[in-house]
């Protein structure tokens, strides 16, 4: 190997070595973002729960959710969230949304803090969002 190739294999390594190093930097950054994402006071659903568990946790969450059908396409989950704040808090509102071209579908699932709650926002069936009823039921297991 010639000395102008080895000059450049070191400076091919070297740039491997500082490209890794910051490879591993993002990850960690990256691994903090998430920690800081989470909700306090949610139990972490990790892969080392069983089965059982993870369908536990599910039906308990879906204990405290309904399914809300007919939103128009222009609904954003802040207008979601201001028609049914008088039902109680809201832990997570989910819109669903055609994988292929991202129209909303026109519905979705509002999880709250109590099952309580639910029972409250089960009240609004039929009520008008946007000028349209819409559907509050539920959330199937």
């Amino acid at each position: 190997m010639s000395q102008e190739e080895k000059v450049d294999a070191k400076a091919t390594l070297k740039t491997e070595i500082s490209n890794n190093k910051k490879n591993d930097k993002q990850e960690l950054e990256l691994d903090e973002l998430v920690g800081k994402l989470s909700i306090e006071g949610t139990p972490q659903v990790s892969q080392k729960l069983s089965k059982e568990e993870k369908h536990a946790h599910q039906l308990e969450a879906d204990s405290r959710s309904i399914f809300v059908g007919n939103i128009t396409p222009d609904v954003t989950p802040e207008q979601i969230e201001d028609h049914f704040k008088d039902c109680g808090q809201i832990k997570r509102i989910t819109l669903l949304y055609d994988r292929n071209t991202g129209t909303p579908k026109g519905y979705g699932y509002i999880e709250f803090e109590s099952p309580a709650y639910r029972e409250k926002a089960l009240q609004l069936n039929g009520g008008e969002l946007k000028g349209k009823k819409n559907c509050c039921l539920q959330k199937k297991n």
